[in-house]
């Protein structure tokens, strides 16, 4: 699994094989409905830069320096979610154990491909 894998989702699933405490499944819960209300206003703003290209490049003639701007300004906000869940991931590691950091990994590294995140499933 990758640093990027959906690792606060699985560690929820996983709740009792990791013998997390409730409060580790309070904090994780917290993060990731935290995650999520902090992305929220990122994902519309790409959903929209990237509406406005579409709808850029159906001009006649389409304004290339606009379409880059619109590019980049896509680029940006995908670096900041991108930021953002590695984040929230690194701290949801840190709730755990040492010892339950490394069943986490047993549990990842043996299962192969039962841990594929749901689409629409966040960290």
């Amino acid at each position: 699994m990758g640093s990027e894998a959906p690792w606060i989702s699985i560690m929820l699933r996983h709740r009792d094989q990791l013998n997390l405490t409730g409060e580790q499944v309070a904090t994780l819960e917290q993060m990731r409905s935290g995650f999520e209300q902090q992305v929220a206003p990122t994902q519309e703003d790409l959903r929209k830069a990237e509406n406005e290209i579409a709808r850029l490049l159906q001009e006649n003639t389409v304004d290339l320096a606009r379409v880059r701007a619109k590019i980049e300004e896509a680029g940006k906000l995908r670096a900041e979610f991108r930021y953002l869940r590695i984040e929230t991931l690194e701290k949801g590691k840190a709730v755990l154990t040492a010892e339950q950091r490394d069943k986490l990994n047993n549990l990842t590294s043996s299962s192969h491909g039962r841990f594929q995140r749901p689409q629409g499933e966040t960290s």
